[in-house]
């Protein structure tokens, strides 16, 4: 017998077909399987402690007469070792036998490939990694999502699907009103051509330091800041040349890294989408103005029932929320995607658990497709 490809999916399958010969409704019987404790195997399925309780049953022995069914599949029985644990787990141990032949069946990268691209073949993803600052040098926690989320992005292709890998970076907002302020009085134009990142960075520092101390210094930053969102022409060639050059040096990284983005659809990309995200979430009553800026409660989620979700800022500002949710809309409508896939910091949890939140009730209000949404966060380094 040629053993399961997707050994997991395969195993759901079988139980959901076991339980159904039972008469076990599939409402009522959890068949999805987890990885197990290695102490006890290798996937457990817990769904005959849900079933039991709802029908007032001892859940063991209903985990009894299952486990009694399922060794009675000759398919399973070659493959696991079926055991019960505890109140009524059913653990799944992979035989020493299953394994040799499942590693002579697909011993080849091609025979390997050609049966792992049955698994997502058609399916639209959407990664979104590494997404450094323009204007700033990038460091370790940039590298890691760069490994990581390329790495994923392989697997994924390797598997059939269609890899759209997208590169959303921070180019747009407060940061280059204190950027163009420090470039127009502080560049060093030797130290721009020797190393770009370098003397930006020391431009944004040198601005951060000075417009903390000195008021007009401060008013001036924010005034470059409006003339840039006005679309002042001056500002728009000085903020595209420092995209530019970040852009090359961050470019230098990723060669050294083989790695290539399909997209690079920055903030600044979004920023002619946001009325929209304010206009519908506002009109479907998800959003509401609270102290001036526009934001959107959870209540049925206790740790947000008391933290708004800030889409528009007291000021009319966009920020981050507010080209995420456009974000959000333009890959599902643009790119189709079935799945949205994000390497993050973990320390930004709850701004894309909230976002996914939102998604989720604007999405369905509009009878929109809603891609599947996974947040992949990094630890701090």
């Amino acid at each position: 017998m040629e053993p399961w490809f997707d050994i997991q999916t395969n195993l759901e399958k079988t139980i959901r077909e076991v339980t159904a010969e039972m008469n076990i409704p599939v409402a009522d019987f959890d068949a999805s399987t987890r990885l197990a404790d290695p102490r006890f195997g290798d996937f457990q399925v817990n769904g005959a402690l849900s079933y039991a309780k709802k029908k007032q049953q001892n859940p063991r022995e209903v985990a009894t007469k299952i486990v009694e069914r399922l060794q009675a599949d000759n398919v399973l029985n070659t493959s696991f070792e079926i055991s019960i644990a505890g109140p009524g787990f059913i653990n799944f141990t992979l035989k020493p036998s299953f394994l040799v032949n499942w590693l002579e069946t697909y011993a080849s990268e091609q025979l390997l490939k050609t049966n792992a691209s049955a698994l997502y073949k058609d399916k639209i993803f959407v990664v979104d990694f590494s997404s450094p600052n323009a204007a700033k040098q990038m460091h370790v926690g940039h590298i890691r999502s760069i490994v990581i989320g390329e790495a994923i992005s392989r697997l994924l292709a390797f598997c059939g699907a269609n890899v759209i890998k997208d590169n959303h970076i921070g180019d747009w907002g407060t940061q280059y009103g204190l950027i163009i302020y420090a470039y127009k009085h502080f560049l060093d134009s030797k130290a721009l051509e020797a190393d770009p990142s370098e003397e930006l960075e020391r431009l944004y520092k040198k601005a951060s330091a000075i417009t903390k101390e000195d008021p007009e210094a401060l008013d001036e930053a924010r005034n470059e800041l409006v003339q840039l969102q006005d679309g002042e022409p001056e500002s728009i060639a000085l903020w595209e040349k420092v995209n530019q050059l970040s852009l090359e040096s961050i470019e230098e990284i990723y060669q050294k890294f083989d790695i290539r983005f399909d997209h690079y659809l920055g903030e600044s990309f979004y920023r002619d989408k946001v009325d929209k995200v304010y206009q519908e979430l506002t009109d479907l009553k998800i959003a509401e103005e609270s102290k001036g800026a526009l934001v959107v409660f959870h209540p049925e989620h206790s740790r947000f029932a008391t933290q708004p979700f800030i889409i528009r800022k007291s000021d009319g500002a966009s920020n981050y929320a507010s080209t995420d949710l456009a974000t959000m809309i333009y890959r599902a409508e643009h790119f189709k995607a079935d799945h949205i896939i994000v390497i993050t910091d973990s320390r930004q949890s709850d701004h894309f658990e909230q976002l996914q939140l939102t998604s989720q009730k604007w999405f369905q209000a509009t009878d929109r497709k809603l891609p599947t949404f996974i947040m992949s966060p990094l630890e701090q380094s």
